[in-house]
């Protein structure tokens, strides 16, 4: 049964993987924005930043989590087959 269960955090992991991965796309997308010249003081490009900021913020969450659902996966396949043989 754990070894079966261990499935579902797996996939659970995966998708947050992605989604962290999309939101790393997007800050890298506006940070390449960011680098073309002009005026480092105006507004649209002080809420670029700080767009660009929640985004890798909220990448590195979703990252964290992704990867602690796939350590508890392989944790939950692991007990589940020592308990097996």
């Amino acid at each position: 049964v754990l070894m079966g269960t261990s499935i579902a955090p797996l996939i659970m992991g995966a998708i947050f993987a992605y989604l962290g991965s999309q939101d790393y796309d997007d800050a890298d997308e506006i940070k390449s924005q960011l680098q073309m010249p002009g005026s480092s003081y105006g507004e649209n490009f002080q809420n670029k930043v700080k767009k660009n900021h929640d985004l890798v913020d909220s990448g590195d969450k979703k990252m964290i989590i992704g990867a602690s659902l796939a350590g508890a996966s392989v944790i939950l396949f692991g007990v589940g087959f020592f308990l097996a043989f």
